[in-house]
């Protein structure tokens, strides 16, 4: 199987951001709006919600994806301090 590069597909580390911006103001608009829906007993939640919020899970899949693949992949350093007591 060959060696797929997503950071080859958006390469841009600001345009990335600015996708990363939009998916998470599109997750708190349709979570702010199924919460109105969800407060009114007998509001229900209409159709166009129930896709939008199934369309914006499923996104989350390359978008995660693009995520991983533009994060270095060598181990993180973590430095450790001991309390002296």
């Amino acid at each position: 199987m060959a060696d797929i590069n997503l950071g080859n597909i958006v390469s841009n580390a600001t345009v990335r951001k600015i996708i990363y911006s939009l998916y998470v103001v599109a997750g708190v608009v349709l979570g702010a709006i199924q919460v109105g829906f969800a407060s009114v007993e007998s509001a229900g939640q209409p159709s166009w919600l129930t896709i939008s919020l199934a369309v914006y899970a499923f996104l989350s899949v390359p978008l995660g994806s693009l995520a991983l693949s533009n994060t270095p992949s060598q181990g993180a350093v973590v430095e450790v301090y001991e309390a002296s007591e």
